[in-house]
C-alpha cells in the first residue's frame, strides 16, 4: 500500500474515533438529563411548597458522572486515538515502518508512555468538559424553585 493511502486511511480512522466519542459523549449527556429529569419528578411530586430542597444532594453529584460502561467506551476511544495519533507522529506519517519506530526499547517505553499520557488528558478533559456543561446543585446548596 502506498504512503498516501495510509496517510489518508488513518485520519479517516482518526475521524472516525473523534465521531465516536462525540457519540459516547452525547448519549452519556442524555442519560445523564433522563436520571435528573426523574429525581427532579420525584421530589416535585413529594413537595408542594415553592421551593425544594432535595434530601439527597449527594445523589445529585453522583448522576452527574458517566456510567462505567461510558467510562470504559471513552477510555478505549481515547486510547485508541492516542495510539493513531503518536503512530502518525512517530513514523513521521509513515516514512517510517513500524519495526523502525520501535527498533530499540527505550523507543518503545516512550511511545507507551506518550500514549497513556495523551489518552489519560483526552478522558479526563472530555469528562471534566461534560461536568461542568451540568450546573451544580452545591452553589445553590440543592434548593431550587418550583416553576
Amino acid at each position: 500500500m502506498k504512503r498516501i493511502t495510509k496517510n489518508i486511511l488513518l485520519i479517516i480512522v482518526l475521524l472516525i474515533i473523534i465521531i465516536l466519542i462525540s457519540l459516547t459523549v452525547k448519549n452519556e449527556i442524555s442519560r445523564i438529563n433522563t436520571e435528573i429529569q426523574i429525581n427532579n419528578t420525584e421530589t416535585n411530586n413529594n413537595n408542594t411548597s415553592d421551593f425544594e430542597i432535595y434530601p439527597n444532594c449527594k445523589d445529585l453529584f453522583k448522576i452527574k458522572n458517566f456510567s462505567l460502561a461510558g467510562n470504559v467506551t471513552l477510555g478505549i476511544e481515547c486510547l485508541s486515538f492516542s495510539i493513531i495519533l503518536i503512530y502518525l507522529f512517530i513514523s513521521k506519517f509513515n516514512k517510517l515502518l513500524f519495526k523502525e519506530c520501535i527498533s530499540c526499547s527505550t523507543k518503545l517505553i516512550v511511545y507507551v508512555i506518550i500514549c497513556f499520557l495523551i489518552t489519560f488528558l483526552l478522558f479526563f478533559s472530555i469528562t471534566y468538559i461534560t461536568r461542568l456543561s451540568f450546573p451544580t446543585s452545591e452553589s445553590s446548596n440543592c434548593v431550587t424553585f418550583i416553576e
